[in-house]
């Protein structure tokens, strides 16, 4: 197999040409990149250029340039389509990841099979596809504003991409494939973003898929990769911060009713509640008894916060069990609720979402750390 990549570049025009040549047939798949101004004439087609991977599927060099060629695409052409094309985009991506999904799945198949002095050069083609999606689907979703009232339904439509991109990802990342750091940092900065910019769509997906992407996220925290440490920790927060606003807003609506208000506006469902309790416990478990990097330390106190305030019952109850852990111990129980109690109200805490508050937090849960080190043993 051989491949060749062609660059040709005028005032106006940008073309690539991937040609990927097999001795075995003569068979010649050309895939042709064009301008903007040719990609928008152009772009009913992509959805061929999908299906292109599931024709040859002895030929990992179709399906890793047709990956490259949308990676591409959405890096450099996105930002200037509008929204017919966009739309049209988004669609034929939505078809890439799905001819994707089938594609490596039965690579994967074929893998288990394969000698094992061929599986590594068949795992490095895998990870390429799979840098080249997440680059591609990050592209997607960073080049668009989300603070634009014109533009939400385009931010809308890429973060589901994205959801949808990342669940079908899931099977194939278990192969120890975010141990490659790469990949790991483009998964969760892409899921960061989408969790921060579009939580709801987030919540909206079905449990089944949202489960294992919160586990994900469990994962990323105990990540060795600081980068990756803090994309998780940010996604965490911002799935606090949704759960609280939530249960704020819930409260609101029903005060409004009971008082025979007009409703601003409606609430809206979380299904977060779970999430939130094991998260605020894991987070409460490092914070006392492992070791953490001092650089991740304000993120942890970023994604910790919301949590306690959105469930400041479940935050006492767990606050009570750590303590009754050291019941042998009268002077650690108290030094304990000590802690627990200025974390919580040292250096005038509220209960708010703002800047400062959120300094606050971090400058306590620095605190906290400093006592509880000074009297309970690190794992």
């Amino acid at each position: 197999t051989t491949t060749t990549t062609t660059t040709t570049t005028t005032a106006t025009t940008t073309t690539s040409v991937f040609f990927v040549r097999w001795s075995t047939n003569e068979t010649i798949v050309l895939l042709i990149w064009l301008s903007i101004d040719e990609c928008i004439i152009t772009c009913r087609h992509f959805g061929t250029l999908a299906k292109i991977i599931a024709l040859f599927p002895e030929q990992p060099a179709v399906a890793t340039g047709v990956m490259k060629m949308f990676r591409d695409i959405a890096q450099q052409q996105v930002v200037h389509m509008d929204d017919t094309q966009f739309a049209q985009f988004i669609r034929t991506s939505a078809a890439l990841v799905q001819a994707f999904g089938q594609y490596h799945q039965g690579r994967l198949q074929k893998l288990n099979s394969t000698p094992s002095s061929l599986q590594d050069a068949a795992e490095e083609d895998t990870f390429a596809d799979i840098l080249s999606l997440l680059q591609m689907l990050n592209a997607i979703c960073l080049v668009l504003p989300y603070d634009e009232p014109k533009l939400l339904p385009r931010a809308q439509s890429a973060a589901q991409l994205a959801l949808a991109g990342m669940s079908m990802l899931l099977p194939f990342l278990i192969r120890n494939v975010l141990q490659f750091p790469p990949i790991c940092v483009e998964f969760f900065s892409l899921l960061r973003d989408v969790v921060e910019h579009h939580p709801s769509s987030f919540a909206r997906i079905n449990a089944d898929a949202r489960k294992p992407l919160m586990k994900t996220i469990e994962f990323a925290i105990g990540h060795d990769v600081i980068e990756v440490v803090r994309a998780g920790l940010s996604a965490l927060r911002c799935i606090g911060m949704f759960h609280a606003n939530a249960l704020i807003h819930q409260r609101e609506v029903q005060q409004q009713k009971q008082r025979n208000l007009p409703v601003q506006r409606q609430a809206y469902d979380t299904p977060f509640e779970q999430d939130v309790q094991y998260f605020m416990r894991l987070l409460l478990s490092m914070l006392v008894m492992q070791k953490i990097d001092p650089n991740c330390l304000s993120a942890m106190a970023d994604a910790l916060f919301p949590l306690i305030v959105s469930s400041p019952a479940a935050f006492k109850t767990l606050v009570n069990e750590v303590v009754a852990n050291c019941q042998q111990d009268a002077n650690k129980q108290q030094r304990l609720v000590t802690g627990f109690n200025a974390l919580m109200s040292s250096n005038g805490l509220s209960s708010s979402f703002t800047r400062a508050n959120r300094s606050v937090f971090q400058r306590n849960v620095r605190n906290f750390v400093v006592l509880v080190r000074s009297f309970v043993q690190l794992k």
